[in-house]
């Protein structure tokens, strides 16, 4: 387990999740569990680790938790642990394991940089335990020659090969994040000696997975967004994490009335849907007589629904229209920055 068993330290105290972890655990038994700490385990690289020891979790499970790097060996094979830390690049970290190293298994928790399809999912601005350390270049990695690097922190799954050996990140077992949007599964690799490892992948029956929707929203037609957002939200099965996006423009009251209406509904759904209001809200005295609003924005709606469109970019298109019949250069040139391109976009 490549990191990240808890979301935080404080989640580590919960007595509850720690035998429900237990319990989890024991059903290896009497297989060895390895386990390293994550970015999220030990936020910042400091301090202790929330399972250092002071809490049972089995006498078949081991914390690889020293650094550097913590070594195990089963069944003839090296295990090298190097926890999330901070201060030392990825490669600093990965030049300091033995040459004993060559031809086993890697624990890692961080960020493989040069996997291009991954490496945005690695970034959340609002979180800020995404620090950007433990950093890993493919070079780096091939360097060490293990046979297999298993990967954490990053929750979308992907197996990649090198000179001499593989990589991969299995993904969360279960959706996290909304971006988590791939079938969720485990990895089972076969690292047998003097041939390349075998990475296969196990599907989890009984985990979610997240799916994401813009809604576009517009003023007179509020009710109706919240509506489509009941529907999409209804027709998916127990398997799904509906994500949606609330967008375009809007009474606020009625919007944020509606998100609420909207979680209580859906507050005994397991997993629970998540509805994140992303639109511009406008009091009630804003939009009183502005019939070319309504108008503009339910032409956006029409486009919204053709075939192929992408209503998020519509919803934007739909708000920068509006703010440019209103004048409101300010507020232009603001959005354009937070989507970057400034003027050259405008």
């Amino acid at each position: 387990m490549s990191g990240d068993l808890f979301h935080s330290p404080s989640a580590a105290q919960d007595g509850g999740l720690r035998r429900a972890l237990k319990d989890a655990l024991s059903a290896a038994a009497p297989k060895p569990v390895l386990l390293i700490p994550g970015n999220h385990d030990r936020p910042g690289g400091k301090g202790e680790h929330p399972l250092d020891g002071r809490f049972d979790l089995g006498s078949h499970v081991r914390q690889l938790r020293q650094e550097p790097f913590e070594e195990a060996r089963i069944g003839g094979v090296g295990f090298y642990g190097i926890p999330f830390q901070t201060g030392l690049s990825g490669g600093d970290l990965l030049r300091r394991l033995p040459p004993e190293a060559e031809g086993g298994v890697v624990l890692l928790h961080g960020t493989a940089a040069d996997r291009k399809g991954l490496a945005m999912y690695a970034y959340d601005p609002e979180d800020p335990e995404e620090t950007g350390d433990c950093v890993f270049r493919d070079p780096d990695l091939e360097a060490v020659n293990a046979a297999y690097f298993a990967f954490g922190h990053i929750h979308k799954p992907e197996t990649w090969t090198m000179r001499g050996g593989a990589a991969a990140y299995p993904g969360s077992p279960d959706a996290v994040t909304v971006k988590d949007e791939d079938a969720r599964g485990v990895l089972e690799v076969d690292v047998s000696a003097g041939s390349a490892p075998l990475v296969n992948k196990l599907p989890l029956k009984s985990a979610c997975r997240s799916l994401r929707k813009s809604v576009l929203a517009a003023p007179g037609c509020e009710a109706e967004a919240i509506q489509e957002v009941e529907t999409f939200i209804k027709g998916q099965p127990s398997d799904i994490r509906p994500a949606v996006y609330l967008r375009g423009l809007g009474s606020g009251r009625l919007l944020e009335d509606g998100k609420r209406s909207l979680e209580a509904l859906f507050a005994g759904r397991d997993p629970r849907p998540v509805v994140k209001l992303r639109a511009a809200v406008f009091g009630d005295a804003d939009l009183a007589g502005s019939g070319l609003l309504k108008d503009f924005t339910q032409a956006m709606r029409r486009a919204a629904a053709e075939p192929g469109s992408d209503s998020e970019l519509i919803a934007k298109a739909a708000l920068l229209g509006w703010l440019a019949l209103r004048g409101d250069e300010r507020s232009i040139d603001r959005i354009l920055d937070d989507v970057g391109g400034g003027h050259e976009a405008r």
